[in-house]
């Protein structure tokens, strides 16, 4: 029952997540906002996790998950609300640090009930339900997300500086979230064991995680993979009014890609068993890149939809592997520490890469996201096929 209330809570937190990434794109580009601008709000949401990441994780080894997963999902909804009640871009970045915070606060506390739940052996089991719990809600959230846009449009519910209906789409997010609190409520407190070793500073917890064997190009291949989501969420809006694509069918596109990471997550564990860790994990992130890459040039909608289903496809094994790498690492007692050790990284990277590409964007048009993400997974699978993962 525990393990399905984090994932019943899982779900709610990625649904809210996923559908409101796209519609701040849109209420942004509906205020005139440049390709800079969704750089920033991109970056805006990584901000937190830099500051919150370690010092939460910390904290949830030491007081359990349940308080940090109520918080969080306290300030998702709000950010919802607050959402649908504004017309200016400054307070749209304000509200993407505080969806950032409020889904590291939830994500540490539920990985880490995730990573303690069991057999370390087990642990790409529980990871793969886990991020397939994830990817049910990266399907939701867009599709539901873009529903309620293209509804708010036809009940002509626009206005001029909301052309997109992104605010009646956000209410109705708001009070679909406040549920993840009535759920979180089930989930164990996870006090601190009696038994456990004695505390140790902040920084020598996070110095004892970097020093893990093969920690670093799990790191790595953690912060590409989520890059390559996030940008997507975040660009691929301003990709399809450039090529005419409509609200709706961009949400089909993004709940392609989840789907399909969905469906490879369900075989996670046999594929595991059969061929090892690392070599899925290079051939994918090269697959990835091949699939990403060709989004660079001008699709149809067909072929489109083929490219993120293979994109799906390639990036669903990469995250749970990942975080079932980095959980196995650590100490037991340091897990929340080593699972925000690895969110940060995540989010130093969601910060820097995306104001990067929006930047060339700018200059080159939105063709050279896709080519800069096709060489960072590139990168990626470069480090793992040098890494000692067995």
């Amino acid at each position: 029952m525990r393990f399905w209330a984090v994932l019943l809570t899982t779900l709610t937190v990625q649904f809210a997540i996923n559908a409101s990434r796209p519609l701040a794109s849109y209420q942004s580009i509906g205020l005139d906002a440049s390709l800079e601008q969704l750089g920033l709000i991109a970056a805006a949401f990584a901000v937190a996790g830099v500051l919150l990441a370690i010092p939460v994780g910390t904290a949830v080894d030491r007081r359990g998950s349940r308080r940090f997963v109520l918080g969080g999902t306290s300030l998702i909804a709000g950010a919802c609300f607050a959402h649908a009640l504004t017309s200016s871009f400054v307070v749209i970045v304000v509200l993407q640090l505080v969806f950032g915070a409020g889904l590291i606060l939830a994500a540490v506390g539920l990985q880490t009930l995730v990573a303690s739940m069991g057999d370390p052996d087990r642990s790409e089991w529980r990871f793969g339900m886990f991020t397939a719990t994830v990817s049910i809600g990266q399907v939701l959230g867009p599709l539901v997300g873009g529903l309620l846009s293209e509804g708010a449009i036809a009940a002509g519910l626009t206005s001029p500086d909301d052309p997109y209906g992104t605010r009646t789409a956000f209410a109705v997010l708001s009070a679909v979230v406040a549920l993840a609190g009535t759920i979180a409520v089930l989930l164990p407190a996870s006090p601190p064991r009696s038994s456990a070793p004695p505390r140790r500073p902040m920084g020598g917890s996070v110095r004892s995680v970097l020093r893990s064997p093969s920690m670093l190009p799990a790191m790595w291949a953690s912060l590409v993979v989520l890059c390559a989501i996030d940008i997507l969420a975040v660009y691929l809006p301003a990709v399809g009014i450039e090529r005419g694509w409509s609200v709706g069918f961009v949400s089909l596109l993004l709940a392609v890609r989840a789907g399909a990471s969905f469906a490879v997550r369900l075989l996670l564990q046999i594929i595991v068993d059969r061929f090892g860790r690392r070599w899925p994990l290079v051939f994918m992130g090269l697959g990835a890149a091949i699939a990403i890459g060709v989004l660079a040039a001008p699709l149809s909608a067909v072929l489109a939809v083929i490219a993120m289903l293979f994109a799906g496809l390639s990036l669903g094994l990469a995250q749970p592997m990942t975080m079932a790498w980095v959980a196995r690492a650590a100490p037991p007692e340091l897990r929340g520490t080593a699972l925000s050790v690895r969110l940060t990284a995540n989010r130093v990277g969601q910060m820097t890469i995306p104001l990067a590409v929006g930047i060339a964007a700018g200059f080159t048009g939105t063709g050279v996201v896709f080519v800069v993400l096709a060489m960072l997974l590139v990168s990626s699978s470069a480090v793992v096929a040098r890494s000692k993962l067995a």
